[in-house]
């Protein structure tokens, strides 16, 4: 049996909330951007703690560009480190 979604467990982009990536920009305490990982989705917004510092929101322009590079971050950081060998 499925569990009822409130409206407010939903993004704006209709998907859950719970599942929405949180990536901080410096120190979490500086807030960060929420991405959606659901496939095909290009939902990105702000975030900070406690009513604190937030990064300037973006342009719709911005909002693709920066959700890749988030991304390819991300990836890039949890890929397995290999030791050099040379």
């Amino acid at each position: 049996m499925e569990e009822e979604v409130k409206s407010g467990d939903l993004c704006a982009c209709g998907h859950l909330e719970d599942p929405h990536l949180l990536i901080a920009t410096n120190h979490p305490l500086d807030g960060g951007y929420r991405l959606c990982p659901e496939q095909d989705c290009e939902c990105i917004g702000t975030w900070s703690v406690q009513g604190g510092p937030r990064p300037e929101p973006l342009e719709e322009w911005e909002k693709p560009l920066m959700r890749e590079y988030l991304l390819n971050r991300l990836e890039e950081q949890s890929a397995p480190r290999t030791e050099d060998s040379g």
